[in-house]
């Protein structure tokens, strides 16, 4: 059976952007950080998000936003859970206008917000975007594009805060060279003491030039990025041995438990020993196949959410005909009990 993991392009003016959609059993921490914007909807169960040391405690039904760069992590609470995701470039507004205001995505749908109308629109829309490829015809094209533009639509205007154009962009090809070099020693070498200066002597910069360059074009500072490298490798562990948290911390590059520990809970809302304790056996198991095994498009857990969204907007708003129809019938009788009462009085 066909897995629920879709890949696609989006043709706007003369630029083409990548986009991909799919769904996957959520199990420990996977700290991870892209380019892309992510839209996340739990299909099934419960999960933490966590951005930045802030905890979204998200149920079915529920959405959040990852921003383009954002080192996020996802924890499922309840055996069962899963995760629908959509990843698109933040770039994707510049085939509109390439003077556009700069957006930053962030925040999550709880109980008082995920039955909003954008959020039920965002919820079929996904689903439109997935039954578009039961076929390659033209008119499911034309729907999953125009899903598409729903999703980015209501992501503006319900989970995006502006910012100022920045006009300095670094656009000299040597400076990017130079980042591209930062970057390899950094991958290669997260465990090891690295300092400002160690990478400025690297591309043969000023400390705080180099320090510039990087914060620009990244859009992190280096001792965050170097943070996170260092981090996304010790969660792993974690998870995946025995070891002390003492030892865990010294093999991935911090200077010591202390360290560790804030930097753990600065972006994760607690300590690496709350962390291990709060895993069990089947949470661990699927994080060994960690976005390697996705949702089948046969899967019971998949078809339900698909009927549920498809209609959830068909039957609020027969309800709230219903609801309508009620208070104009109460009305009604009240106006005919009222006039009955006005005669009787009279007589």
């Amino acid at each position: 059976m066909q897995e629920l993991n879709f890949s696609y392009e989006k043709e706007i003016g003369n630029e083409i952007y990548k986009i991909k959609c799919y769904a996957y059993y959520v199990g420990a921490f996977n700290y991870n950080w892209h380019e892309d914007v992510e839209c996340l909807v739990v299909l099934n169960g419960k999960l933490e998000a966590c951005l930045n040391g802030e905890i979204y405690n998200l149920s079915k039904g529920d959405i959040v936003f990852f921003d383009s760069k954002e080192g996020h992590a996802t924890l499922a609470k309840e055996k069962e859970t899963i995760a629908l995701v959509l990843h698109f470039s933040p770039k994707i507004l510049d085939g509109f206008d390439k003077n556009r205001e700069r957006y930053h995505w962030k925040g999550a749908t709880n109980s008082d917000s995920r039955n909003n109308n954008f959020a039920r629109e965002i919820r079929k829309s996904l689903v439109e975007i997935i039954e578009s490829f039961y076929d390659n015809s033209l008119e499911s094209k034309i729907k999953r594009s125009i899903a598409t533009d729903k999703i980015i639509l209501e992501s503006i205007e319900n989970f995006a805060t502006k910012e100022e154009v920045n006009k300095e962009d670094i656009k000299n090809s040597e400076k990017n060279d130079a980042i591209k070099k930062i970057i390899h020693y950094l991958d290669e070498n997260y465990r090891e003491k690295i300092s400002l200066n160690d990478i400025a002597d690297l591309v043969g910069y000023h400390p705080n030039y180099t320090s510039e360059i990087f914060s620009n074009s990244v859009g992190i500072p280096f001792t965050e990025y170097l943070q996170r490298k260092r981090l996304s490798a010790a969660t792993k562990d974690l998870k995946q041995s025995d070891k002390k948290i003492s030892e865990i911390a010294l093999d991935y590059g911090f200077s010591n438990v202390r360290s560790f520990n804030a930097s753990f809970r600065e972006s994760f809302g607690r300590s690496p020993s709350k962390y291990r304790e709060s895993l069990d056996k089947e949470t661990i198991e699927i994080d060994a196949q960690f976005k390697k095994v996705f949702l089948s498009l046969d899967n019971e857990h998949w078809l339900r959410a698909k009927k549920e969204f498809t209609f959830e907007n068909e039957k609020l708003e027969k309800a709230e005909a219903n609801v309508n129809y009620l208070e104009i019938e109460k009305k009604v009788y009240r106006d005919i009990i009222d006039d009955l009462e006005k005669k009787l009085n009279k007589f």
